[in-house]
């Protein structure tokens, strides 16, 4: 019999406290992705031009660390520190989630994080202290990122709805990659940058006020996790079992494999614009359409996804056969090589935006299956204790993943199309592989041990 629901349904089937940390990562995310939309595009065409770097706190040496020399173009300076930033965000929450677990407690770290990642956003408007706010996003985004696992602790260890709310809780970002950069976008392009980098701080804001006035309906299931987010949290590391560091052991090491799984989905965000602007055929109604709005359209397809895979797997959970979480992960990696497989296979030359759209359908029905219910994976077998740590390390394997795209994006004039796109599916091929037999082993551990109780 599947366990019971951890809390009264109040917010779509699910605990009341999902609906906060929604509406806080919907407002967090349209700053960041705001950000990030015009930061490489500021850099490029305003900050580093003209000997621009000298006038911004610690840039120059920022500059010789990475190796920028007298003769590098703007265009390059700006690609390396916005892709270290990029990188820096997704990593961050690692040593958040460690001060979260074992220092501050986790609704503390959430709301220090989120004001620390508004006063960033605000500083990225005075350009000699950009570098800093930079800093200030990426720390206080490290520990505002603790809201997943506080997602996690919403759900009993055996509630069925776990995923689910990951899935549901993705919807939230996918909505900020749709209106974040229309809004800052058009606001730094054709206003001034330092008002783009004001309206993603306004998200922040929002973020940070959402959070702090609505916080306690935020009820964690379990009266140990009630400790981990109001205080530290009870327990020790000394106290965790062999079993528990074995587990500790086995998530670190199944990161590498769902960062393969992710490279495709990646790609969308670097390597694959460069692609689509050669090879796809951009008339819309007679008009040349900027190969940017694909992010959008990807972002409407994705929240589409997210939708139709949350209603299939609620509706077999009701039927009493719910699916486990690895084997939704390893579903959803198979999709995303069928997805670039798809690709590989295009016509060279130029082919109609049909190719792009069935792309983005299976791929993000693929990917909406990985990432968001790696985190419910990762947040329901962490030991307690190491909670908020185990589920911001989840993030880490959509940095390793980036950095597998910077190397593939770098060489795509070289590999041509056809092989680009083979190689990326090779890789999550591989990682579907490799789940595949992870699932099997499991099921043959499972069955060894029911004999050996059936024996006792």
């Amino acid at each position: 019999m599947p366990a019971q629901p951890s809390q009264e349904r109040s917010f779509l089937g699910h605990p009341r406290g999902v609906s906060v940390l929604f509406t806080t990562e919907c407002f967090g995310s349209f700053g960041q992705y705001g950000v990030q939309s015009i930061l490489v595009l500021a850099m490029s065409m305003s900050i580093l031009r003209n000997g621009g770097a000298q006038h911004v706190l610690g840039l120059p040496m920022i500059e010789r660390w990475l190796g920028l020399g007298a003769s590098a173009t703007p265009q390059a300076g700006a690609a390396l520190i916005t892709g270290l930033f990029g990188g820096l965000i997704y990593a961050a929450p690692i040593v958040g989630g460690v001060v979260a677990d074992r220092v501050l407690g986790h609704r503390p770290s959430i709301i220090i994080g989120l004001f620390g990642v508004f006063c960033g956003m605000l500083l990225l408007t005075m350009r000699p202290l950009l570098l800093i706010g930079l800093l200030l996003i990426v720390a206080g985004g490290g520990l505002a990122g603790t809201t997943k696992a506080q997602l996690g602790e919403l759900y009993t260890t055996g509630d069925p709805r776990r995923s689910n709310g990951f899935q549901l809780y993705s919807l939230a970002p996918s909505i900020a990659v749709v209106f974040a950069p229309i809004v800052c976008g058009t606001l730094g392009e054709d206003h001034s940058w330092s008002l783009g980098f004001l309206a993603a701080s306004a998200g922040a804001l929002l973020a940070f006020l959402t959070y702090v006035i609505f916080n306690r309906a935020i009820r964690p299931a379990s009266d140990a996790d009630v400790q981990a987010s109001d205080a530290k949290p009870a327990g020790r590391l000394a106290d965790l079992s062999r079993r528990d560091w074995l587990m500790v052991l086995g998530l670190v090491l199944l990161l590498p494999v769902l960062a393969l799984a992710s490279v495709g989905n990646m790609e969308i965000f670097d390597g694959y614009l460069l692609w689509a602007k050669q090879h796809y055929d951009l008339r819309w109604f007679g008009h040349q359409m900027p190969v940017s709005w694909l992010l959008s359209a990807d972002a409407f397809i994705s929240m589409g996804a997210t939708a139709l895979s949350i209603a299939v797997w609620t509706y077999l959970e009701r039927r009493g056969r719910p699916v486990p979480d690895m084997l939704k992960i390893t579903i959803g990696t198979v999709l995303c090589a069928l997805a670039t497989l798809l690709l590989t296979a295009a016509p060279t030359g130029r082919v109609g935006l049909g190719w792009g759209l069935a792309f983005h359908i299976i791929n993000d029905i693929g990917n909406t299956n990985t990432y968001m219910v790696s985190m419910a994976l990762y947040s329901r077998l962490a030991p307690a204790p190491l909670r908020a740590t185990i589920t911001n390390a989840c993030a880490l394997q959509i940095f390793l993943a980036n950095m597998v795209v910077a190397q593939l994006a770098s060489r795509l004039g070289t590999l041509g199309p056809t092989r680009f796109w083979m190689l990326h599916t090779v890789l999550i091929a591989f990682s579907a592989l490799v789940l595949t037999v992870v699932i099997i082993a499991g099921r043959v551990l499972r069955a060894r041990r029911s004999v050996e109780a059936l024996a006792v």
